[in-house]
C-alpha cells in the first residue's frame, strides 16, 4: 500500500483487522453532505494488560472451566483476559447524523436556520462519535487512519469545479504488486479478461503440471480483486477457480490472460456519482444456458447499481441442471431477488430506507412471463419451490421486473465471455472508470 499505510497492507493474513465506521451508501451522498469516514486498525495479537480482571494461562482445563462461567468472556489470545460483561460498554445503534446535514455558512444560519435543530443534534452526534473512539482506544490498541485506504482498497473522494462529487474505489497498488508477484510486468496488455473462443473444462488425463506454477495463489489473488473493486474480471476468475485441484497449461494460460488484462487496466475502479436525492437501486440478472462443459449446468449472474456504480455482483454456476433457457433465467432472477432483500435491509439498517420496489431487469421475455404469471404451469412443476421466491417478493412490492434489450444487459459480463467492444461498453455502464 502506498503512503506508508503499513497497517492496512498486512490484511489479509496480517496482524491487523481494519474496521470501517461508515455505511456503503454514504460513499455516494449528495455533494453538500460530507460523510465522516474513519478507518481503525485494531491490533489483535496482544491483549491489553490494564483491563479489569485476572490473567490466566492458556491451559486447556482452565479454558474449559472458564467457558462454563456465564459471567466472563474469554479472549482468544496468548493469555486469556477475563472481563466482566457488565464492565464492557456496548454502545447502542449509532447514526452519524452529522454526515447527512448541510453545513451552515454563517453563525446565524446555524442558530436560526431551517436546519438549526438538526445541526445542533449533528454536533452532539459528532461528539458522541469521538467519545466512542476514546472508549475504544482505552480497551484496544487502535490506530485511527485517513479514509484513503481500506483493507487493500484505495478510495478517491473528489469534487470538480461544478461542485459535483465523485468517489472512486480501486486497487491499483494491490494489482501492481500482484502482477509483479507472478512476473507478468513485461507482458503485453490485452483487451478482455476471457477469450470468447476458449471454453475451459477438466483435463482429459491426470496432469500434475500444476505443481510447476502457482495456480492456486494466482486464483486467490485474482478473486480478492474481483470481489472488491473489479467486477470486470469476476466471470473469468470464477471460471479458473473451478480447476484449482485439476488444471493444465490451458487453465494457466487463462490465468495469465486475466493478468495481462489487468496490466492494461491497472488504474481502473468503480466510480460513484449521485445524481438525485432519492436512493435508487437497479439490478440486472442473466444466465448462460448449459455453460459448464463438465456438468452442463448454467451460469447465473447479477449486478446491482447504486449512485451509477456497481455495489454488489455475482457470477456462479447454478446448483442444478436446468432444462431450458427460460428456466435458467428464472433461477438466476430468483437468486438475484435474494440479494435485493439483503440490500434493502442493509440500507434500512443504516438509515437509508428504499421506498420504491427495486427494479430487476432481464433480457428473456419467457422468464418475465413466468415471474409475473402466478399460475403453476405444467412445464415448471419440476422447478424447485425455492426458486419461486421471486414471485412472492413481486407480490409484496419488494421487487419489480422489466425487460432490457440484450445489448444493454449489464449482467452479460458475469455469465459469458463477450467481444471486446461490447465488453468495454458494459463495464463502462457498470461505473468503471480510470483513476
Amino acid at each position: 500500500m502506498e503512503n506508508g499505510d503499513d497497517n492496512a497492507e498486512e490484511y489479509p493474513g496480517g496482524r491487523n483487522q481494519i474496521v470501517d465506521l461508515s455505511g456503503a451508501s454514504k460513499l455516494a451522498a449528495p455533494e453538500a453532505q460530507r460523510p465522516a469516514i474513519r478507518n481503525l486498525a485494531v491490533n489483535e495479537t496482544e491483549p491489553r494488560r490494564d483491563l479489569d480482571g485476572e490473567q490466566f494461562d492458556a491451559n486447556p482445563r482452565n479454558v474449559e472451566a472458564l467457558q462454563e462461567n456465564e459471567g466472563t468472556v474469554v479472549d482468544n489470545a496468548r493469555d486469556y483476559n477475563l472481563r466482566k460483561r457488565d464492565k464492557l460498554k456496548r454502545p447502542g445503534r449509532y447514526t452519524a447524523n452529522f454526515a447527512m446535514v448541510n453545513v451552515p455558512l454563517t453563525y446565524k444560519e446555524a442558530m436560526e436556520g431551517s436546519e438549526s435543530r438538526e445541526w445542533s443534534k449533528a454536533i452532539a452526534d459528532e461528539a458522541s462519535l469521538y467519545s466512542f473512539l476514546d472508549e475504544l482506544v482505552k480497551q484496544f490498541e487502535i490506530t485511527v487512519m485517513e479514509p484513503g485506504h481500506f483493507v487493500g482498497m484505495e478510495i478517491l473522494d473528489e469534487t470538480d469545479e461544478g461542485n459535483n462529487r465523485r468517489i472512486l474505489i480501486h486497487q491499483s497498488s494491490y494489482i501492481r504488486r500482484m502482477i509483479e508477484k507472478f512476473h507478468m510486468q513485461d507482458a503485453a496488455p490485452i483487451g478482455t479478461p476471457a477469450d470468447p473462443h476458449v471454453r475451459l473444462k477438466k483435463p482429459d488425463y491426470d496432469d500434475h503440471s500444476e505443481d510447476s506454477y502457482p495456480y492456486r495463489e494466482a486464483v486467490g489473488s485474482l478473486m480478492y480483486a474481483a470481489i472488491v473493486t473489479r467486477p470486470d474480471i469476476m466471470f473469468a476468475t470464477n471460471q479458473i477457480s473451478r480447476y484449482t485441484s485439476n488444471n493444465d497449461q490451458t487453465h494457466w494460460n487463462a490465468v495469465k490472460r486475466i493478468l495481462k488484462y489487468l496490466k492494461g487496466t491497472i488504474n481502473f475502479g468503480i466510480e460513484y456519482r449521485r445524481n438525485s436525492e432519492m436512493l435508487v437501486v437497479t439490478g440486472y440478472s442473466d444466465s448462460d444456458f448449459g455453460n459448464d462443459l463438465d456438468t452442463r449446468r448454467s451460469m447465473s449472474g447479477y449486478v446491482f447499481l447504486l449512485s451509477n456504480g456497481a455495489v454488489t455482483w455475482s457470477s456462479q454456476i447454478q446448483k442444478a441442471v436446468t432444462l431450458s433457457t427460460t428456466e435458467a433465467e428464472y433461477v438466476a432472477a430468483s437468486e438475484a431477488t435474494k440479494e435485493v432483500t439483503w440490500i434493502r435491509q442493509f440500507l434500512d439498517d443504516i438509515g437509508e430506507p428504499v421506498q420504491e420496489p427495486t427494479n430487476l431487469k432481464m433480457d428473456k421475455q419467457g422468464a418475465l412471463c413466468l415471474v409475473k404469471n402466478p399460475v403453476f404451469h405444467k412445464r415448471t412443476k419440476h422447478v424447485d419451490i425455492k426458486y419461486h421466491y421471486i414471485r412472492e417478493k413481486l407480490e409484496e412490492g419488494t421487487v419489480s421486473v422489466s425487460f432490457v434489450p440484450s445489448d444493454l444487459e449489464l449482467a452479460d459480463v458475469f455469465t459469458k465471455p463477450t467481444p471486446r467492444d461490447h465488453f468495454h461498453k458494459l463495464i463502462f455502464n457498470l461505473g468503471m472508470r480510470k483513476c
